[in-house]
């Protein structure tokens, strides 16, 4: 039982990451776009 609830709260720390890291990448995209215009 603790195995599978290690897993499920170190998929969901990978996940928060990872939609972290798609956020910050698409505002740093949103940011170079308004730095080019």
């Amino acid at each position: 039982m603790p195995e599978s609830q290690y897993v499920v709260s170190l998929s969901s720390e990978v996940l928060d990451h990872w939609v972290s890291h798609a956020l910050a990448q698409q505002a740093a995209q949103e940011a170079v776009a308004a730095f080019i215009r």
